[in-house]
């Protein structure tokens, strides 16, 4: 299965939630203000793309 589907996938399958992604993230973003680095956070909201889909 680990070959059909990726491990950053978190949602949609069994053992994963959707809010694993936001603690990731917010460690991502933890990480960099303890080490005064930037980073750059892409959110891309895919509303739309399943309201097109019957």
């Amino acid at each position: 299965m680990d070959k059909i589907i990726p491990s950053n996938q978190l949602t949609f399958f069994k053992g994963r939630q959707l809010v694993d992604g936001v603690v990731a993230v917010n460690e991502v973003v933890d990480l960099a203000k303890k080490t005064k680095q930037s980073c750059l956070i892409f959110k891309v909201d895919f509303e739309n793309a399943y309201h097109s889909m019957s």
